[in-house]
């Protein structure tokens, strides 16, 4: 077989562009789906060090305000195709992490190149949660462990089971793609975990809105022959074995990357601590995307200049909103209200203690909101007026 598409993520954004959810939720929709696709049996080495193209994607946003579940839908009815579907392991619903332990031990496979000079045996796992906070559990912290420990793909893993004894699963590798709320993300994060450890590994897509409204979503004839070339072409990429290359037809490749290598640091655009973990992994990060945008456009296994400028886009993209994921977490009692009295002024320009009080007084007393409007004076996000007139101040965080 040969692919069909001229590029398979710009083919997946148009199959669901009439579809509500935003556009941000659904590229990394599919970007987790090719990822899916690829599994351990696909790698980038890179000096040192081997990349594989895992990903931890939560997509972040309100109760069914933002289609979280929606944005989830097509690139699961592709990935659970019944063609498909003889390629991916998927885990089952549990939420236990002795459950996790056995589907990924339940995944072992060995996948052969096509011309046949290549086996590669490895235990490849993905998981696809509309709420994957209910899967994860609240604060369980031997699940968030063990979910670090995959992440960066282990030859061998060992662990305890019931018997006491130890059992290692071998070649492992991950690849989530889930919906959650603000609130039941922290829920799921012991608060120590909060800008480490797990949160590190996150790519938190984060929106507080929908794409647009969608009054008739019924596929149209054009959809429809879409999605059965997505569906050839996720197939090509299941097919996909061995080692991703720098192409050394692109002598710019090394350039640009050491180039933002040098300059990556007054680039961030986050400035929130929270996220300074989730910096020291973005080059990692940018890697294993450029492997997976590489597999987009073809199946030649090069990877190119102009895949990194894209992996590069795409997550500055996505930093733009991503602190609104995490916003709330923190250790002062009124950590979680500060971000949503922190909307309200600066939607409004300009309001009052009273307007702020009627507001949020099921949430916070007073006295909290007095603590939260002295942290927003001092850190000059606004004025507080001998009025009692509060004013936003535009020029914040510039």
């Amino acid at each position: 077989m040969s692919r069909v598409l001229g590029d398979w993520l710009d083919a997946y954004l148009k199959y669901t562009e009439n579809t509500e959810p935003c556009e941000l939720y659904r590229k990394w929709c599919g970007i987790s789906g090719i990822a899916s696709a690829l599994q351990r049996k696909c790698w980038l080495d890179f000096g040192r060090y081997r990349f594989y193209p895992n990903l931890y994607i939560f997509l972040v946003g309100e109760s069914g305000e933002t289609r979280k579940g929606t944005a989830m839908e097509p690139i699961i009815g592709i990935l659970e195709d019944k063609e498909v579907r003889k390629h991916i392991h998927f885990a089952s619903e549990c939420s236990s992490r002795a459950g996790l332990v056995r589907s990924l031990g339940n995944s072992e496979a060995t996948s052969i190149s096509e011309l046949g000079t290549l086996a590669v045996k490895h235990m490849s796992l993905t998981i696809l949660n509309t709420e994957v906070a209910v899967f994860m559990g609240r604060n369980d912290t031997d699940m968030l462990d063990t979910l670090n420990d995959w992440y960066d793909c282990k030859p061998h893993w060992n662990y305890n089971i019931v018997s006491r004894t130890e059992k290692p699963l071998e070649d492992v590798w991950v690849n989530i793609l889930g919906g959650t709320t603000p609130e039941l993300l922290q829920g799921m994060l012991p608060r120590e975990a909060i800008g480490g450890g797990f949160t590190s590994r996150l790519l938190l897509i984060f929106t507080d809105t929908i794409g647009k409204i969608v009054d008739l979503p019924f596929l149209t004839n054009e959809e429809v022959e879409l999605k059965t070339k997505l569906i050839h072409d996720t197939l090509e990429l299941c097919s996909l074995v061995g080692e991703f290359k720098i192409d050394d037809q692109c002598p710019e490749f090394p350039e640009i990357w050491s180039a933002w290598r040098h300059t990556e640091r007054e680039r961030r655009s986050i400035k929130d601590r929270k996220f300074a973990s989730y910096y020291g992994r973005k080059p990692a990060t940018l890697l294993k995307l450029s492997m997976i945008l590489s597999a987009s456009r073809g199946s030649s296994m090069k990877v190119n200049d102009q895949d990194l400028l894209r992996a590069i886009a795409l997550l500055e993209e996505a930093e733009v909103e991503m602190p609104g994921a995490l916003a709330g977490m923190g250790r002062s009692t009124y950590a979680d209200i500060l971000p949503y009295v922190m909307k309200e002024i600066a939607f409004r320009k300009q309001c009052n203690f009273s307007h702020l009080q009627r507001k949020f007084l099921p949430e916070v007393t007073s006295r909290d909101l007095d603590s939260v409007l002295e942290t927003l004076t001092r850190a000059k996000f606004c004025s507080l007026l001998e009025n009692g007139r509060i004013i936003f101040n535009p020029d914040f965080d510039k």
